[in-house]
């Protein structure tokens, strides 16, 4: 009966969240123009888009990060030594987010005017950091999948020869 429950809850929230993103893209794309004369139009309704994009994305990392903690605390208390790994995980997360933002370059970048808020030290680390993570974590899966790949595919046990007798 739960598992109805959830499946239900689940399937409406994700009905309502499609049908709010398409009436704010909707707005956005048939909803006119500030200027339509303009060498770039520019729609009435993009900032509706862009809050409905952004609350979308809070509403997401806040579900995340409470659900997160909810399955760490349940882990927990069936069983703490995999509850920790997984938050072994996340340390490590972070400490390679933290090296690779000390990796990453701060020097300046030849942009435009509308960039150049963006091209300070801080944000240009930031920009590096995200990089330099992505890419780290793309070689660490290709690694577990070549890994996990062979160990699978190694040496079958075979039957002991008195089983192989009978």
């Amino acid at each position: 009966m739960a598992v109805k429950k959830i499946r239900k809850i689940s399937s409406t929230v994700l009905i309502v969240l499609a049908l709010i993103g398409v009436v704010a893209f909707g707005m956005t794309v048939f909803g006119g123009y500030v200027d339509p004369n303009a060498e770039y139009p520019e729609p009435i309704y993009t900032n509706v888009l862009l809050y409905t994009v952004y609350g979308m994305t809070a509403l997401a990392v806040l579900a995340m990060i409470v659900f997160g903690i909810i399955g760490f605390a349940q882990s927990f208390k069936t069983n703490p030594k995999a509850a920790l790994g997984g938050l072994g995980a996340l340390v490590g997360l972070i400490v390679l987010m933290v090296i690779t933002y000390f990796v990453g370059s701060d020097a300046p970048l030849h942009v435009g005017v509308d960039a150049q808020q963006f091209n300070t030290p801080s944000w240009l680390k930031l920009a590096d950091m995200c990089m330099f993570t992505i890419y780290a974590l793309i070689v660490i899966n290709v690694l577990a999948l070549v890994v996990t790949s062979f160990m699978s595919a190694g040496p079958k046990q075979h039957a002991s020869a008195s089983e192989k007798k009978a």
